[in-house]
């Protein structure tokens, strides 16, 4: 074989043999995620893998399957460290409020008094009286229900934010209006359906409905703290 041939053949061959060598080489590592759900977990960990990486989950046995060059595996390992802990209990303050164009009667009441101060700011109505007032307390994955007086239901799933420690979320609020339907029977007609994110030790104001009248409106005052 000619000299120029034998090149020809193993010139492709080093070259091959050199870009392999560049290659960074891969780990494979199996994370077991206690708290959180693997199909979850993923939309925080797929942005820290190189060109190289690879992520698979197992959803039955909770399990995170991530190859990758042993520097990302790092940010994976403090990425699933800082997320996957125990989830805090939540007592969460509702107050369900009826705004008026009407003036105060009678005074203000001390636990409407810095509300309101509050809600004018932020809503064109004149005094704020409270119809209702609960505390709920529960952790993440709850499915929250409760009747707000005789007229009113409302319902919430309590999910964490993840990359917010210090925020709760209110998953698929729906808030009802409670009509008797006839034989001691009662339908709940939909008010209200959204979802809000509540920082923990901040009020969170939530306009509910306009009533019939015109002149007075729902409003929801919200407060979570950690138990």
């Amino acid at each position: 074989m000619k000299r120029s041939a034998v090149i020809a053949v193993f010139l492709p061959l080093l070259l091959s043999a050199f870009l392999a060598a560049q290659e960074p080489a891969t780990v494979i590592r199996v994370y077991s995620l206690k708290h959180i759900p693997a199909p979850e977990m993923v939309r925080y960990i797929q942005p820290l893998l190189s060109p190289a990486g690879d992520l698979r989950i197992q959803p039955a046995q909770n399990l995170l399957q991530v190859r990758d060059i042993p520097e990302r595996q790092k940010l994976v390992e403090q990425m699933i460290a800082s997320l996957d802990v125990a989830p805090a209990g939540y007592r969460i303050a509702i107050k369900f409020m009826e705004g008026s164009q009407a003036p105060p009667a009678g005074g203000v009441r001390e636990e409407v008094a810095g509300i309101g101060a509050q809600l004018k700011g932020l809503m064109p109505y004149a005094s704020y009286a409270i119809l209702e007032q609960l505390v709920i307390e529960g952790v993440p994955g709850d499915q929250i229900s409760y009747r707000l007086g005789k007229d009113y239901h409302v319902e919430f799933k309590l999910t964490r934010v993840l990359q917010h420690p210090q925020m709760i979320q209110l998953a698929g609020l729906r808030l009802f209006r409670v009509k008797g339907a006839g034989e001691g029977k009662e339908r709940l007609i939909p008010v209200l359906r959204t979802t809000i994110n509540l920082t923990v030790g901040r009020t969170h104001v939530l306009g509910a409905s306009a009533m019939q009248e015109g002149s007075k409106a729902l409003v929801m005052v919200f407060q979570a703290e950690v138990q």
